[in-house]
């Protein structure tokens, strides 16, 4: 069965520590999570860009710049937050909830890292 497959309890476990290091991590640092800077450069696609626009426009507001192209958006802004895992899941969220059938193709970049995304999941990591 699924629920016995090794790679879910894995999953599983795993998941369970991450959220048991993260809620240690902030009981220790007071809620004050180190704030990393990352610029991101995204194309966002969407079934109804006009829905999906004044929520993009919101999220980015002054930190970066928003073109509207024939397949949707492309986003290129610096933002803050504890990972960019956090920051593509926030937008993303958000977005979806404005318009269900969003994509997002995404690039963060902090210090020498840079991060690839395709909607949630994560596309590998490199050196900049």
């Amino acid at each position: 069965m699924l629920a016995s497959s090794p790679l879910l309890r894995y999953t599983v476990a795993t998941r369970r520590e991450q959220s048991f290091i993260s809620e240690r991590a902030r009981t220790l640092w007071g809620d004050k999570m180190a704030q990393l800077k990352f610029s991101v450069s995204a194309h966002v696609s969407s079934d109804n860009p006009s829905a999906v626009k004044p929520v993009l426009e919101q999220l980015i507001a002054d930190k970066g710049t928003i073109r509207q192209t024939d397949q949707g958006f492309e986003v290129e802004a610096e933002l803050e937050g504890e990972s960019a895992r956090d920051l593509n899941r926030i937008i993303l969220s958000a977005l979806r909830r404005a318009e269900k059938r969003t994509r997002i193709r995404a690039e963060w970049t902090s210090g020498d890292t840079v991060e690839k995304f395709f909607d949630y999941g994560s596309k590998g990591t490199r050196k900049a």
